[in-house]
């Protein structure tokens, strides 16, 4: 990739303001766009670009009414599917998804953005994609189906966690070849303790997924 290529990133929401307060953050849930941003242009859309109009609130309905209640599928097109957030990716060269509820968001856009012809690749990571499962067997037949064009029309699909990722390869064995695995990545310079740090001082039990500290 050249060094003067755009990658954008997508994110749901707060991550600017993270970016532009004076606080210190982890930058865990970043998902990879400090390193990208040492070296190619980058650019952040994240959550709330809904516009107030009733063609956007009917969509809504649709989405959390009947979407996502029946279908179990994470659609949130509303809040960034616009022209402004479309020209951004459009001009990319690669757009990186924090997660799988983007992805599915993203989807108008990027199946426009392939209609075009346009050069934009499109990544995105997953945690939990397959967790939420509809009770009718015709409303899971519609969410894998949607799963897959959500996989065919990404480059890449980035999985956390092994057992999806195997899980995926099984049952998505056409779009496999675009999948690859890779444990969530810790910012240790953010939580390693302070060199006064003294565990005596403490109390409680912090627990990180299935891991005890």
């Amino acid at each position: 990739m050249k060094s003067n290529s755009l990658v954008t990133f997508v994110f749901q929401s707060g991550r600017l303001e993270r970016i532009k307060s004076n606080n210190q953050f982890a930058k865990d849930m970043f998902y990879t766009y400090f390193n990208f941003n040492k070296e190619f242009k980058t650019k952040i859309i994240q959550f709330g670009g809904f516009k107030d109009k009733k063609i956007n609130w009917v969509l809504f309905y649709i989405e959390r009414e009947l979407i996502r209640r029946f279908f179990k599928i994470p659609l949130f097109a509303t809040f960034l599917t616009n022209k402004e957030n479309y020209k951004i990716i459009a001009s990319s060269d690669n757009v990186i998804m924090s997660s799988h509820r983007i992805a599915c968001s993203m989807l108008p856009m990027m199946l426009i953005s392939k209609l075009n012809r346009n050069k934009t690749k499109f990544s995105f990571f997953v945690m939990g994609m397959f967790a939420s499962q509809p009770k009718l067997k015709i409303f899971k037949i519609v969410q894998t189906i949607y799963f897959k064009v959500v996989f065919k029309l990404s480059d890449n699909t980035i999985f956390i966690g092994r057992g999806e990722y195997k899980y995926a390869i099984d049952r998505f064995s056409r779009q496999s070849k675009k999948f690859t695995y890779l444990p969530f990545g810790v910012d240790a310079e953010f939580w390693k303790p302070s060199k006064s740090f003294d565990s005596n001082k403490k109390s409680g039990i912090l627990f990180i997924g299935k891991q005890i500290l």
